[in-house]
């Protein structure tokens, strides 16, 4: 996967592959429960002010995917695994 990930990706260094599905995975599991929160915190969210911090999966997602693809794509040490 990670592989096809970079011929498909061609801006992304060799080796990024890994660190994209890594990052990726992060992202999603830190994404989904805002996209889904507990009872209380939905009743919170119905105040007007708090409005900006409604967010859905669907619409969360693409974008910071292409945030996280845009830096991969930066130079700079994208390791995972850096000591």
């Amino acid at each position: 996967m990670a592989e096809a990930l970079e011929r498909g990706l061609p801006a992304l260094p060799a080796g990024g592959g890994v660190t994209l599905l890594t990052y990726t995975q992060a992202l999603v599991a830190g994404l989904y429960p805002m996209t889904d929160p507990a009872a209380p915190v939905q009743a919170a969210l119905h105040d007007p002010a708090l409005a900006p911090l409604c967010l859905t999966l669907e619409a969360a997602l693409p974008g910071a995917l292409r945030a996280l693809y845009s830096g991969l794509t930066q130079p700079g040490d994208m390791t995972v695994n850096a000591t």
